[in-house]
């Protein structure tokens, strides 16, 4: 029964009453009107809410009004219902906490509604276990967000407009890879709206490298985190050493690094310490790497990660590999949104060579594009000639399409590459190939 779910009343009022005796207090607290569970509760807080979107401040005047233009205010109870409210003992201080309690409150209710929902698939014959697992688990997750804000245009359109001013007056937030064709079709990582890019590709295609030099040119924009997950610290900065100095990355391996190439050795690990790039390569779930970015964008001003690769995440093991794929993407999406970062991460391709996790992980990314290699054309010997091809770039004004770049054979680099004529064989005739720009 309704009455029996969890709610209080009090609690709702408190926080209501704290926020019309000090409405500044409005920027310390972080609620849906979702959240209250009397109705009338719900429609004062959706007043306060519209009032302080227009003019970041409101009043018991402003409140009223605000609720006489969209009709609710007599059937609330008046103006005496807010009367009330003011007279209440309330500390306005401690407004945060009391919206703290109001939302556990929220979450507690849509767990209940959750478990029923859960009880329904169960004795649902028709659903195959997993099915019925996946559509359990995304249940489940919904929860962790019960409610969002449902605000009216006009009430976004005021809001867009103060995000718009916020962000002149702030700067541009967007990175670039240091690659010039891919920039232009990626149109940067958007650090304030929680992109995320899938950059898929079969084995062996260079995706890691690619990966791992995007990040040394995000890293040199704003704090980044690295998660290796597929291979050893040592060896994502051998990758990373060759890249930058031209030495082997096996010669490092092996601990054969020439006498006289100690100096560029050196030099490039003092470029990579001033560099505001963590590494971690410990395997997490979800729940654990919300933690430690949302400790790393606390403590350390992270704004971005990457991740290699989705599947090696922990968590949810019980689904088929599909439905595992669609549900970590989902986790990672609301990660983006919830600390506000943004994140490229290498993903697989299923044997159709279509991104792993079906329309899910699809819908669920801003940009996906593929890395393979491109045989119609005839790079110079030492590099090998990639398409990267971006198959979605939401809110993009280039669109999809593909991008050349050139992969050094000997060094994990990868070049952007423009059409021309080279001769090649030294016999005056020119073939038409790949070079670098």
């Amino acid at each position: 029964m309704d009455t029996l779910l969890p709610q209080s009343k009090e609690l709702e009022e408190a926080v209501l009453s704290a926020l019309l005796f000090n409405p500044l207090m409005m920027n310390e607290v972080t609620l849906s009107s979702a959240d209250f569970y009397v109705i009338r509760h719900r429609w004062l807080y959706e007043a306060m809410r519209a009032v302080w979107t227009r003019v970041n401040t409101f009043d018991f005047v402003l409140v009223v009004e605000e609720l006489e233009r969209v009709g609710r205010l007599e059937e609330m109870g008046g103006p005496a219902f807010l009367v009330g409210l003011l007279n209440q003992v309330s500390v306005s201080y401690m407004a945060p906490q009391y919206a703290a309690d109001l939302r556990a409150l929220a979450t507690r209710r849509a767990l209940v509604h959750a478990a029923n929902e859960i009880a329904k698939l169960a004795y649902d014959e028709t659903l195959t276990l997993p099915d019925v697992l996946t559509q359990a688990t995304l249940t489940l997750r919904q929860t962790e967000t019960p409610t969002q804000e449902v605000l009216s245009l006009g009430e976004w359109a005021w809001r867009a407009e103060a995000e718009i001013t916020r962000r002149a007056e702030q700067g541009d937030h967007f990175m670039v890879t240091g690659l010039a064709d891919v920039d232009t079709r990626l149109e940067g990582f958007d650090t304030q709206e929680g992109t995320m890019v899938l950059l898929c590709g079969e084995p062996g295609a260079g995706k890691t490298i690619l990966w791992g030099q995007i990040m040394l040119a995000l890293a040199a924009q704003a704090p980044g985190l690295g998660l290796s997950l597929e291979m050893s610290g040592y060896r994502m900065l051998y990758r990373v050493l060759s890249e930058k100095t031209g030495i082997s990355a096996l010669a490092m391996r092996r601990g054969k690094v020439a006498e006289a190439e100690y100096p560029r050795l050196v030099h490039a690990i003092e470029e990579l310490s001033s560099l505001p790039l963590h590494l971690s390569t410990t395997r997490l779930d979800p729940e654990a790497l919300h933690t430690l970015l949302y400790r790393m964008k606390r403590d350390e001003g992270v704004l971005w990660y990457g991740l290699d690769y989705l599947t090696l995440l922990k968590g949810h093991g019980k689904l088929e590999k599909w439905a595992r794929a669609e549900v970590l993407s989902q986790d990672l999406l609301q990660i983006n949104r919830d600390l506000g970062l943004c994140s490229l991460i290498i993903h697989t391709l299923n044997k159709g060579g279509e991104v792993a996790g079906g329309k899910g992980a699809q819908y669920d990314a801003d940009v996906i594009c593929t890395l393979q290699n491109d045989p119609h054309t005839a790079p110079p010997p030492h590099l090998e000639a990639k398409l990267l091809t971006f198959q979605k770039v939401r809110d993009s004004e280039t669109g999809t399409g593909n991008v050349s770049l050139l992969k050094h054979k000997k060094i994990p680099r990868f070049e952007s590459a423009v059409m021309g004529t080279m001769n090649i064989n030294g016999n005056g005739k020119h073939t038409e190939m790949w070079y670098q720009k």
